[in-house]
């Protein structure tokens, strides 16, 4: 389970890959009646963290695409052909 393995301090790493039209991004993203996993993964993880007291959660969240050999960080929209390096982290701490 990728969030087991966050929580036991695993860095984790959720991939969609596959030829173009296949579902990835509804499979990631969903809709309003069928949330997709991100949605369910990052409600779950807020979920635990807020309901643990005993330990203090430092969260980072980046999101990129790599189509046709450019990438893009999907939290600015910016694309870098060079390095996964300009993709922006959201940092949370609990």
């Amino acid at each position: 389970n990728l969030l087991s393995c966050a929580f036991n301090g695993i860095h984790s790493c959720l991939l969609a890959y596959g030829v173009t039209g296949s579902g990835k991004t509804y499979t990631l993203f969903g809709d309003e009646q069928n949330p997709g996993l991100i949605r369910q993964t990052i409600e779950e993880l807020l979920w635990t963290v807020k309901s643990t007291t005993s330990v203090r959660y430092e969260i980072t969240l980046s999101m990129t695409s790599l189509y046709n050999e450019q990438l893009t960080d999907l939290m600015s929209g910016t694309r870098d052909n060079n390095s996964l390096r300009s993709a922006r982290m959201l940092y949370l701490a609990y």
